[in-house]
Order: structure tokens, then C-alpha cells, then sequence
């Protein structure tokens, strides 16, 4: 199901008939039909693990995350890379014991106060990585958008070189946040 639809970007969703891998890699395999039903979309992943689509013309794109009871899959034909993450409601209690190792100290003042904020941070520091595209970066390392983002639900955040625009999207379901990170093509510093 499209749960959200800007002319530059899509997010479909999907909920999961069962846990597990297995059941994952099947829902991501129904979206990818839903989002190009005129052509033959094959998953496939770089040597550093990031998903790509074969079979697609205009060279699309792509993220996936799955968490819970659902599987989600952002498509872009126009940004350079694009970043999606979700996570429920139940990791808490792991957010907060690791806390140290995604947020920097002062962004445990701000966003490690409530579980809601940890579980928002986490989604966003991980819909960034996915959009950066440069494997090895800390967790830790990077940026945050102000606290006002978990209002708002828009923001940016620079990381290096590159501009990342960040959507914090309703939760599906009960399943949890759901944050999408995007950069242009032409653009790294806008």
C-alpha cells in the first residue's frame, strides 16, 4: 500500500503475515511489484549491503527497513539516494542501555529523555546512514535535527559534504516511526 506520495518520492508499506527474515524478504518482493508493475523489479545489494533494483528503468533509488509487523520500501527516480527506517515500540530498553553509541552527549540531553525520542533518533540516524552512503560512519557521528523535529515532522541535517532532508511519517499500525532521508542528485550542499 503507497502511504506516501510527493512526485519525487514514495513510500509503500506492506504488513507481515509472520517474523522472521524470510517473511520480510517476501513482503519486500510484493512492494517492489507494487511500485513497478510494468517491469520486473530483482533486489539486489552492493558489497557493502545497500539494496538496489535490476530490471527497472530510470535506475531508481531504493531502501528498505522491516520491523514488527510491517515491510517498507522508499523509491526515488529523482534523488541520489534515499533512506528509510522503522523501528516498534518494544526496543526501548535496548535504545536506552545503548544510548552511548548512537547519541552524542549533547544529543542525549535532547533526544534520550523520552523512549519516543530514542526510538525517533534511532530511526533517524539510521535512515541517514542509509542515505549517505558511506559505510563505516559511527552512529554516533551523526547529526541530529532539533528536538522540534518530533512536531514538525520535516528537517534537515548536514552530513560531510551532503544536505539530507528528513520526513518523520505516521506510525502504521502501532508498529512505530517511520523516518525517510533523501538527497539530490545535482545538489550536495543546498
Amino acid at each position: 500500500m503507497l502511504v506516501f506520495d510527493e512526485p519525487s518520492l514514495r513510500v509503500y508499506a506492506t504488513h507481515l503475515s509472520e517474523e522472521g527474515l524470510a517473511a520480510a524478504r517476501t513482503a519486500v518482493g510484493t512492494l517492489l511489484k507494487e511500485a513497478f508493475p510494468a517491469e520486473h523489479p530483482m533486489l539486489r545489494h552492493t558489497p557493502d549491503g545497500a539494496p538496489y533494483i535490476d530490471g527497472v528503468s530510470g535506475s531508481p533509488a531504493i531502501s528498505i527497513s522491516h520491523s514488527g509487523s510491517q515491510a517498507l520500501l522508499a523509491v526515488s527516480v529523482i534523488y541520489a539516494a534515499v533512506g528509510i527506517d522503522t523501528e516498534t515500540d518494544d526496543r526501548d530498553t535496548q535504545l536506552e542501555r545503548v544510548k552511548h553509541k548512537y547519541l552524542a552527549t549533547g544529543q542525549q540531553e535532547r533526544w534520550g529523555k523520552t523512549p519516543y525520542a530514542r526510538l525517533v533518533a534511532w530511526c533517524i540516524k539510521e535512515a541517514v546512514y542509509k542515505c549517505a552512503l558511506k559505510p563505516g560512519v559511527p552512529l554516533v557521528s551523526i547529526p541530529l535535527p532539533d528536538i522540534g523535529f518530533l512536531e514538525c515532522g520535516s528537517a534537515e541535517v548536514e552530513v560531510g559534504e551532503l544536505h539530507i532532508n528528513l520526513r518523520l511519517l505516521t506510525e502504521l499500525d502501532g508498529n512505530g516511526p517511520i523516518v525517510v532521508a533523501w538527497r539530490d542528485k545535482h545538489c550536495n550542499i543546498c
